[in-house]
């Protein structure tokens, strides 16, 4: 798969993403995205991440964990995040939602990965900080590009907000 057909395929999973995290009916406290960041030799995913979001240049993780059964341990990993718990569903029919749409969207990282083996997954959180949203990425490394599935609490961010806080804990000037 050429990287225009990756890209394609990456937007469609964002889609999914952003709207399975819309599904739980609270639509501005979860939101889910997926997208590519070039994978640089000697470059790891910290600072990979880092450098796509230069806006933000403190951004911290909270360590970086390889999963070792790789993209098994991505699809059972991502289950709490790609559905939360609502008020419609209990914990049996919660799990069952999370393992289908967990396996939808491995369905459709699939094609992005093109039968690609001994793939490297990795999982990442952000370090919380006040006014700032909870963050955990799952980073697939397939040659020359980094698959990122990002999940966010975006709570903290909008309390922040709210408060008139920025990420990094400062008052902004009125």
């Amino acid at each position: 798969m050429n990287l225009i057909e990756a890209q394609w395929e990456v937007a469609r999973l964002d889609g999914f993403l952003y709207g399975a995290a819309l599904m739980i009916g609270n639509t501005r406290r979860y939101s889910a995205c997926a997208y590519l960041i070039e994978a640089k030799d000697g470059v790891g995913i910290e600072q990979a991440l880092r450098d796509f979001y230069y806006w933000h240049p403190g951004c911290v993780f909270d360590g970086v964990e390889r999963l070792e059964r790789g993209m098994r341990d991505l699809e059972t990993g991502m289950r709490p995040f790609i559905a939360r718990q609502t008020s419609q569903t209990n914990d049996v029919d919660l799990s069952n939602l999370q393992a289908y749409l967990s396996f939808k969207a491995m369905d459709m990282i699939s094609p992005i990965l093109d039968g690609r083996t001994g793939l490297e997954v990795f999982r990442l959180n952000s370090v919380p900080e006040p006014a700032a949203s909870d963050c955990v990425f799952f980073c697939i490394k397939a040659d020359a590009a980094w698959v990122v599935l990002q999940f966010n609490d975006d709570l903290p961010y909008r309390r922040g907000l709210a408060e008139g806080r920025t990420p990094g804990g400062s008052l902004e000037q009125v």
